[in-house]
């Protein structure tokens, strides 16, 4: 006898097909989703430099000039993060000990309290003193060597251009005079910001934009180049001229004196330090 299918059946059938389609559809969906999560995850397993503050423009001012300073904040990424561990051994050092650098800091030596010295404006003269500290390198090498450190998510990166009047490309006296204020500039600016993130207890430091090495912590084994991390960090081109590679601003072209900053305070901290910054007038 055959199988007469009735109206009832038929009604069910439909409305067991209605029931499914939600599920068939977030079955089409989750190879997309899925897909899209393996991509954030290869991003992440790669730690590439991630912007949490765009750049923007401020006019700051100070006891006897005005600069136009532009300030953004990224995370390192993995291959930066590994070359800023050999500028700053310091860091590395407090890090492994502490366990986490976005916490109130526990190893300062006496000379990196906020409380024990006021940090100075860095100089050739100063940095070229400042020798490495060959016993806490050693210290950190060894630690290093039990596994890597706990700290890849809390280091920031501060990154500041000064709009400049005369090209720094051409080296002659009106340039090496405006190089100065602007170093003077971004010291004094720096200092600021870091003794009130230093207030807070987390690190921070910022190395000479003559030299490469830190202003304030004890110098590692390589130097910090502010070209190269333009280049990583906002993508910026550069240019060989002579020995040297300089960095050209999307706007202000090679009138542009770049400077860095390095902490572990949280973003959010940090960003309304920075505001209060641009608010103020700093000493020179």
């Amino acid at each position: 006898m055959p199988c007469v299918r009735t109206d009832s059946a038929c009604a069910a059938n439909e409305d067991h097909k209605l029931a499914m389609e939600p599920e068939y559809l977030d079955a089409q969906e989750s190879p997309a989703i899925e897909r899209a999560d393996a991509r954030a995850r290869d991003r992440q397993s790669k730690r590439l430099p991630v912007t949490l503050i765009p750049p923007s423009e401020h006019l700051v001012a100070f006891s006897t000039a005005t600069t136009h300073l532009q300030v953004s904040v990224h995370t390192p990424g993995r291959h930066l993060l590994r070359e800023l561990g050999m500028v700053f051994p310091h860091y590395r050092e407090h890090c492994l000990q502490a366990g986490l650098t976005a916490q109130h800091a526990v190893s300062f030596d006496s000379t990196d309290s906020p409380h024990s010295s006021n940090p100075s404006t860095p100089s050739h003269s100063s940095t070229s003193l400042n020798k490495p500290d060959v016993s806490r390198l050693m210290r950190v090498a060894k630690e290093r060597e039990k596994g890597p450190a706990p700290f890849d998510d809390h280091l920031l990166v501060v990154k500041t251009f000064q709009r400049s009047q005369s090209d720094l490309m051409v080296v002659n006296e009106a340039s090496n005079s405006e190089r100065n204020l602007l170093l003077e500039c971004f010291a004094s600016w720096g200092r600021y910001v870091i003794s009130r993130i230093r207030s807070h207890g987390f690190w921070a430091d910022m190395t000479d934009p003559a030299s490469g090495y830190p202003a304030y912590t004890p110098r590692g084994t390589s130097l910090y180049p502010d070209v190269d991390g333009s280049a990583i960090l906002l993508k910026y081109p550069t240019h060989l001229v002579s020995c040297c590679r300089i960095v050209s601003h999307p706007v202000w072209g090679t009138r542009n004196y770049p400077a860095t900053l390095f902490t572990t305070c949280p973003a959010d901290l940090l960003s309304s330090i920075l505001n209060d910054s641009y608010q103020i007038q700093h000493a020179l």
